[in-house]
């Protein structure tokens, strides 16, 4: 267990600098909604300043997608130019580092009212827009694929085998024991120009790209 672990300390050293601090965030939106609440794992040092989290779990999608809400929250909130770093482990071996950010004060706000209002359609209703699965179409699409390629690979990782993403406790409450490619392959019936040719795959842009965007994933 400790050779298991003694990786990722390393790997998450040169970040930390003394203890962590914390910070209390209250960031109104345009809308006037406010996302209020206490973020910790601060590290400042002449190397800037950075928003570490260490995982003992593999570094999935929904750590650097949680990191990224952390870190626009905290940007929005003091103005300053925060990272996000989240060190976890690597897909089989070894370990992974997804270093988020910098971004301006104002694009945090405006990724962060995104998000919200992403939560927001979610609370209303069970929304096509599986982590891994979205994050696997988004990262297709803007490595310059077309819409159906990206799909195709995104059904791959939502049905396929035994680490299928639909045999989720979650999604499976949600989408029945055996969901099939309806559930992401369904039309996007208010698609219009600039529009994916699905629901789930507009959703998937609107979370991930900004991300993506922002973010650099170093696997060793």
């Amino acid at each position: 267990m400790l050779d298991d672990v003694e990786p990722l300390v390393t790997a998450a050293a040169p970040y930390r600098t003394g203890e962590p601090g914390d910070r209390d965030v209250d960031v109104p939106l345009p809308d006037g909604t406010r996302v209020v609440g206490t973020l910790g794992g601060l590290h400042e040092s002449a190397g800037g300043k950075v928003l570490l989290r260490v995982e003992y779990s593999r570094l999935a999608p929904k750590q650097r997608v949680r990191a990224w809400a952390r870190l626009l929250a905290l940007t929005a909130a003091t103005g300053e130019p925060w990272r996000a770093v989240t060190v976890g482990r690597g897909a089989r071996y070894g370990f992974a580092v997804a270093t988020a950010g910098p971004v301006t004060a104002a694009q945090a706000v405006t990724t962060l009212a995104e998000l919200v209002a992403l939560h927001r359609a979610g609370m209303r209703e069970p929304l096509p827009l599986p982590v891994q699965s979205a994050h696997t179409y988004a990262t297709v699409r803007r490595g310059g694929a077309e819409a159906a390629v990206a799909l195709d690979e995104a059904l791959r990782k939502w049905t396929g085998g035994a680490g299928a993403e639909r045999a989720d406790d979650a999604h499976v409450r949600v989408w029945g024991p055996a969901a099939g490619p309806e559930v992401l392959a369904g039309p996007d019936a208010g698609a219009g120009p600039g529009h994916e040719p699905t629901r789930f795959g507009t959703l998937a842009l609107r979370l991930w790209s900004p991300l993506l965007a922002a973010e650099e994933v170093v696997r060793l």
